[in-house]
């Protein structure tokens, strides 16, 4: 009875072992096609890094340049001194807006600081929306910054529209030069057409 039971352990055993090596081995294959996956994501992602650059690249070369439609995005300027905390004459502070291709900083004009300014902390401050040029690769998203920069240049004088004041073309960014305003747009907007709805019901 004993020599039985010592068998079927055994026997046990071997199937055991033998599940364990076929799961080992398992296991081995599938961190391999894993590593083999991540290489191939790496490679891809590395390609599409470079095709988005290339794409940005064309497309900022020609269109705003050669297009007879594009009036209002200002010419390329290489010598413009771009930086994370100085844009030409405008010293760029902290961020206080962010969207999908581009965020807003306050900022201020240093041709209109003075030392008493900067000792009393009056300076004029400003609003510019940093559009990142690798993010637009399509002719169409240039086409909407051209629309924005259009509208707000046409509408410059008007009462309930933000000011624009300046516009950049630097290597890297647009930079769209705004007044600076107290509130968030889209809490305004949403007051705005909270009153509207009221008044009209």
């Amino acid at each position: 009875m004993n020599t039985m039971d010592n068998s079927a352990k055994l026997k046990a055993l071997i199937e055991s072992e033998e599940k364990n090596r076929k799961l080992l081995s398992h296991y081995q294959a599938i961190e391999i096609e894993h590593a083999t996956l991540l290489s191939k994501y790496s490679n891809l992602n590395e390609e599409y890094c470079k095709f988005r650059e290339i794409a940005a690249q064309n497309v900022w070369m020609f269109v705003p340049e050669n297009c007879p439609d594009f009036k209002y995005i200002p010419k390329f300027n290489k010598d413009i001194r771009e930086s994370k905390i100085q844009v030409g004459k405008y010293l760029i502070s902290h961020e206080i807006g962010k969207g999908q291709y581009s965020v807003v900083k306050e900022c201020i004009n240093e041709s209109e600081i003075s030392l008493s300014d900067l000792k009393e902390s009056n300076c004029n401050k400003y609003a510019v929306k940093v559009i990142n040029k690798y993010d637009v690769i399509t002719v169409q998203a240039v086409l909407r910054i051209e629309q924005e920069i259009k509208a707000l240049s046409i509408l410059h004088s008007h009462d309930n529209i933000v000011k624009l004041y300046d516009c950049v073309h630097a290597t890297n960014n647009i930079y769209i030069f705004t007044e600076l305003l107290s509130c968030d747009l889209v809490r305004l907007s949403y007051y705005t057409y909270t009153l509207l709805y009221l008044y009209l019901i």
